[in-house]
């Protein structure tokens, strides 16, 4: 997923705008596949989703997930906003 993503952006096919400030602790690629993967999992809990990206993912996202478990469930937001845009365009999460 990470490279498929990762792959779109570097082509453009995605566009993203850069962040303003300072540079994030993570890349856009990484953000987004681990959004994407949670939502092809279905996991709505955001505690449970998080626990699970950390014991089971941390070797694959060692930056994002570290930023995401020193902040907690709230910083779930931009997978809360990605599920709510996928459910529009006709792809609920599963279950």
């Amino acid at each position: 997923m990470y490279v498929l993503v990762d792959d779109g952006i570097r082509s453009r096919a995605v566009a993203i705008a850069p962040p303003p400030g300072s540079v994030p602790a993570c890349t856009d690629a990484e953000l987004l596949a681990v959004a994407l993967v949670r939502h092809l999992l279905g996991r709505r809990g955001k505690a449970g989703f998080l626990a699970e990206a950390v014991r089971d993912w941390a070797h694959l996202f060692p930056r994002l997930l570290a930023v995401l478990a020193a902040a907690g469930p709230r910083s779930m937001l931009p997978f809360d906003l990605l599920s709510a845009t996928l459910t529009q365009l006709g792809h609920p999460l599963p279950g």
